[in-house]
């Protein structure tokens, strides 16, 4: 089962790759619009990494859906995809022109005759040799993009002894009037034992959701659980109300790990 589930999340991350190069071409003979050689300040490689990180979404949903942890062998297998991207691109654009060259003299005309344009040079030059180091950067970006999206679900809550994500079951949202309200919850919550029924009856206490003002504090609990073992994981965030808008309270940003045999499901799910 292990190895199935990994070669489907293999087959998500390649399928990603494919659709991205494909949908890359498409808005360039369409629309005219190059996405992946976009740069900001000339060395800032943003369309390359955007389309790195689209490319690899496939094992980002594909190991999410088969429960298939991360590790640094996804991680160097989802850049290599990315890198793979980057000169898929260039082999479509190839084959769909039918040029009659082969396809390494097509990689290097497209690289040195390539014209790159700025507020100042509206025309824009032509790349020279110049334009294989934009290709290495674009390269590096496609890594990069990849690489960002691996470590964007690496830290996602997990049961290890299942091996498996956590999954949402359950949110609580609260709305307070003030500071001090929330602090007197907060202080409950903080102090007693999950396990108690003091605890789920302050998960299920009602508070009235008055007009949002400056000083309204908002919490949010969201109740995770392994779909193996039940483990489950508590998440708090809460923001505060200002003049200018709404600011987290990092100091209140929490996780609550369970200990086993403890739920919070039924209080979640009566919860007003």
């Amino acid at each position: 089962m292990t190895i199935v589930r990994r070669f489907a999340v293999e087959l998500l991350g390649i399928t990603s790759s494919i659709l991205t190069a494909i949908l890359v071409l498409l808005v360039q003979r369409t629309v005219g619009i190059s996405i992946f050689t976009w740069f900001v300040w000339m060395f800032i490689p943003v369309g390359a990494m955007l389309c790195g990180f689209v490319s690899a979404s496939g094992y980002f949903f594909g190991a999410l859906r088969f429960e298939r942890r991360p590790n640094w062998t996804l991680a160097v297998t989802m850049m290599v995809v990315g890198i793979g991207t980057y000169f898929l691109i260039y082999y479509l654009d190839y084959v769909t022109a039918r040029l009659p060259v082969s396809f390494e003299d097509y990689v290097l005309i497209a690289l040195t005759k390539a014209r790159y344009v700025d507020d100042i040079d509206r025309e824009g030059s032509e790349a020279g040799g110049f334009g294989f180091v934009i290709a290495a950067l674009q390269i590096v970006g496609f890594m990069l993009g990849a690489g960002a999206l691996f470590l964007k679900f690496r830290d996602l809550t997990a049961c290890d002894d299942c091996d498996r994500f956590l999954r949402k079951v359950s949110v609580i949202e609260k709305r307070f009037p003030d500071d001090r309200s929330f602090l007197v919850w907060q202080n409950g919550i903080d102090r007693l034992d999950p396990a108690s029924a003091e605890f789920e009856a302050l998960l299920r206490k009602p508070v009235t959701r008055d007009r949002t003002s400056d000083g309204s504090v908002d919490t949010r609990c969201s109740l995770l659980a392994c779909s193996g073992c039940d483990a489950q994981v508590m998440m708090q965030q809460s923001k505060m109300r200002l003049r200018l808008g709404w600011r987290p309270l990092p100091a209140y940003q929490r996780e609550m790990i369970l200990r086993r045999g403890v739920s919070l499901r039924r209080a979640f799910e009566t919860s007003s």
